[in-house]
């Protein structure tokens, strides 16, 4: 009882637990006596143990707590020597080893959580214990006894702690080898049985037995209808049961007929769409399978019902046949119908592939015969299993394997004929951003691509090729393995093509949906590569899903899948940094996540915010932009903390790479810092006009590592930050737009200077962005080799215009210039010729 406790956690009782023990056993043997003193006395010395115990001391409970984990350790450890032991023994029992995988996964849970518990008391513990220093060496002074007390405690407890934490690591060690064994085990055994060897189907013997025994379990299935009838009791065979079983029939066939017609006009496919999107077409396409066979499944499907219910009409092995002949005849409609839905043979702008006309209408008839093949043999193999047990022998098996095999393997051979695969080159992508992008994400493969796949269309036929010969070899399991897995593996491959397909299109519905284009206001090329991510992400994460759904149909256990994907998720460590595939996944959603909605939040204020506040444009910009490098490093931040990456260690690690990363990276580095003190000092702004060096243009971007300037001829010039900062800029739009225009005038000697002076203030002054004040004036310059001269300066509010402005006035001048006589001389050079005989007493030159 009391004293009990204290011995199952390996201590001994103290004395009041067996005074205890006796009280109580006082007070029950006289319960029925009535005597209410011994209850009092009973209850009494009761109290006074359970306070006694409160009492007891910390290292005392400490002690209860080791013994407790101590009796833990040893049952973990006799459950493992007894799954090693059953291991040793090479016995197979399915339930036995799934009772063992049961108990070995908990032992593992609670040794991890032991282990994590234990590491994180000793990160706490172990600090205390340093800072309180070494202990005092002979000789030295002897410290308090309080800190000596305290050093002691924390010394047990982190001894026990690492004891706990040993003990657990020791246990995931023989945990993880004995899971590596069954695995093992399992393979063996599975290998074992598909390796199975069974008569050689080609001996006369072999197919005398085995065509006699599949005629005699065709009889016995047929034979379980009359025998249903003969032995059904009279009272089942009346009219009304008959009726009312018939009636139910018709409600389902009713019911299914006006669902059909209800639902086709919906959703079905419509004539009239020429450009139905992929989500369009694939809901047509599912509500066109279930309804061409909602009728007869739901016929069927009443059958099966009634057929299972307890009491039903139908029973016996009757029942057992009709409810596996329902199941083949709804699997082989749905087989029938979705293909050809998909396919769409008779309306291409509805079908969901890129197959051309001739390949889809080809397919849907092979496929139809196919299904109607597999849908047989299945009924056949698994009814007379239940229904003439005695028939399904070796032989049987043999004949009935081999005719499988070579059955299903013509037709997929057929199948898998090369000019059954053909692909339309170019698909328009249609329903995506309101038909603005006309890139095809289904154009014509790749060379790549294409060689990939039909390196996967010569597995298939090698696959069943095998399939097809191993049963002369004896090897029956093995051809019904790779034939039904390669059935199963197609199927599971159109499923994630259309399901693909699907998530695809919904992601080119998001980003072109009206709230990004118009509320978010995310321009066209931040959502072109959203959408391309986004689908990047879905093809990555599908083909681990497709994987996962795929292995355990090709006989891989789902415990060791599980657990591979359990050892994967938990990630590895790297200079004491764990990497988790899990976390990495989720810190990469959340830096996305963050960025978008910084992004969102740099748009609305750029675009609703900062215009209302009439802040300088540049400055505008500057905001925005420097928001945008604080969502970045934000999101970076966040991101790196939800890995669960140590960033002291990511510190340490960087400061030792920080010598090479500087003379690796300075240029980049001084570029950054450049482009950070460009957007905090603005000497220059979006939509400047700058001058550097021979490059001239506008403003385009400030960047982290460069400045796009555009050009007048519209080229982009991407200049670095650091040049900016370092060499000379002539920025016309710094402070403000106003600026001045020269027009320098050459006229004819002779002409007024005074009137030429007033031509050209009247037509500066004329002009509509020529400031009154300052006022325009002119400038007499010099006395050129061929003209006087002048120059007009005149002001504008918006130097922009400078070039338009100043072509305006010379139209004007030239017209004015052209009624007042002036002439606007060309250069002129006057030739002096000088002769070598001016007396004239040179003959004349020979004119030959």
């Amino acid at each position: 009882m009391i004293g009990d406790c204290w011995r199952y956690n390996g201590l001994s009782p103290p004395w009041w637990c067996s005074l205890g023990e006796v009280t109580i056993l006082l007070g029950l043997s006289q319960r029925f006596h009535g005597r209410l003193l011994w209850k009092i006395a009973a209850f009494a010395l009761l109290s006074l143990c359970v306070v006694w115990a409160a009492a007891i001391p910390a290292g005392a409970q400490r002690t209860s707590e080791s013994g407790v984990f101590t009796l833990t350790v040893a049952n973990w450890s006799r459950t493992l020597n007894a799954a090693e032991r059953y291991i040793d023994a090479a016995r197979f029992d399915p339930e036995r080893i799934d009772e063992f995988r049961e108990s070995i996964d908990e032992i593992r849970e609670n040794a991890l959580i032991v282990s994590e518990e234990a590491a994180e008391a000793l990160s706490a513990l172990e600090p205390r214990l340093e800072a309180l220093g070494p202990a005092p060496a002979e000789g030295d002074l002897a410290e308090s006894e309080e800190i000596a007390a305290e050093r002691e405690r924390l010394g047990t407890q982190i001894t026990d702690l690492r004891a706990r934490q040993s003990l657990a690591e020791v246990t995931l060690a023989r945990v993880a080898s004995l899971q590596t064994e069954f695995d093992a085990l399992d393979r063996a055994v599975f290998v074992t049985e598909i390796l199975h060897e069974f008569p050689a189907p080609y001996k006369p013997a072999v197919i005398r037995d085995g065509a006699a025994q599949m005629i005699a379990g065709a009889q016995a299935i047929v034979a379980t209808g009359p025998a249903w009838w003969l032995n059904l009791p009279a009272e089942h065979k009346s009219v009304s049961t008959v009726f009312g079983f018939a009636a139910a029939i018709a409600v389902a066939i009713l019911l299914g007929w006006v669902l059909r017609r209800v639902l086709t006009a919906r959703f079905g496919v419509s004539v009239e769409e020429d450009a139905p999107s992929y989500t369009r077409r694939l809901l047509a396409a599912l509500i066109e399978s279930v309804t061409r066979g909602i009728v007869p499944s739901a016929f069927l499907l009443v059958i099966l019902i009634r057929a299972n219910t307890e009491g039903a009409l139908i029973s016996g092995p009757f029942a057992d046949v009709v409810s596996n002949l329902c199941v083949a005849l709804i699997a082989f409609i749905l087989a029938v119908e979705i293909p050809r839905a998909a396919l769409s043979p008779e309306t291409p702008a509805w079908r969901l592939t890129r197959l051309t006309p001739a390949s889809a209408s080809a397919l849907v008839p092979q496929l139809r015969v196919l299904a109607l093949t597999f849908v047989l043999f299945a009924f056949y193999w698994e009814t007379m299993e239940l229904v003439a047990p005695e028939s399904f022998v070796d032989p049987t098996r043999a004949v009935f394997g081999t005719v499988f095999a070579l059955v299903l393997g013509f037709q997929i051979l057929f199948l898998l004929k090369a000019n059954h695969w053909r692909f339309d080159p170019v698909e328009a992508d249609k329903g995506t951003d309101g038909g603005a992008e006309t890139l095809d994400d289904a154009a014509a493969p790749p060379s790549g691509r294409r060689k990939f796949w039909q390196t996967v269309r010569w597995l298939v036929i090698l696959t069943t090729l095998v399939a097809m010969v191993a049963p002369f070899m004896g090897y029956v399991l093995l051809s019904g393995y790779l034939i039904g897995n390669l059935l199963s593996t197609g199927l599971l491959f159109g499923v994630m093509y259309l399901v693909r397909g699907f998530l695809r299109e919904g992601i080119g519905l998001f980003t072109s949906s009206a709230t990004l284009r118009t509320t978010l206001q995310w321009d066209h090329a931040f959502r072109s590569r959203m959408k391309f991510w986004l689908r990047a992400i879905v093809d990555v994460l599908l083909l681990p899903g497709l994987i996962f759904v795929i292995l355990p149909i090709w006989g891989l256990p789902g415990e060791t899948l599980f657990r591979w994907i359990a050892a994967v998720m938990e990630g590895v460590e790297v200079g004491g940094v764990r990497l988790s595939p899990a976390d990495t996944i989720i810190g990469v959603l959340v830096f996305f996540v963050i960025l978008a909605l910084f992004r969102t939040l740099k748009v609305a204020l750029g675009t609703k915010v900062l215009p209302q506040t009439h802040i300088d444009p540049g400055l505008q910009n500057s905001l925005t932009t420097g928001l945008g490098y604080v969502g970045f490093i934000a999101a970076a931040m966040i991101a790196v903390i939800v890995m669960g990456v140590d960033l002291s260690g990511v510190a340490i690690v960087a400061g030792a790479l920080s010598v090479g990363i500087g003379f690796g990276l300075q240029n980049v580095v001084n570029n950054f810092v450049s482009g950070l003190i460009l957007l905090i000092e603005r000497p220059i702004k979006v939509g400047d006009w700058v001058v550097v060096g021979a490059i001239e243009g506008t403003v385009k971007q400030i960047n982290v590592r460069s400045t796009e300037i555009e050009t007048f001829q519209r080229a982009a010039v991407i200049i670095p930050n650091a040049d900016l900062i370092a060499n000379s800029v002539t920025n016309w739009t710094h402070k403000d737009r106003y600026g001045r225009i020269e027009v320098p005038v050459g006229v004819a000697y002779g002409t007024d200077t005074r009137q030429v002076e007033q031509i050209l203030l009247e037509v500066a002054k004329a002009h509509p962005r020529i400031m009154r004040f300052p006022a325009p004036f002119v400038v007499f310059q010099d006395f050129g080799a061929s003209s006087l001269d002048f120059e007009l300066r005149a002001y504008t509010n918006d130097v922009l215009w400078k070039v338009i402005i100043a072509s305006d006035m010379r139209y004007e001048l030239e017209r004015r210039f052209r009624e007042e006589g002036i002439e606007v001389p060309f250069p002129q050079r006057v030739v002096h010729v000088v002769s070598d005989d001016p007396a004239g007493t040179l003959p004349p030159a020979d004119p030959s």
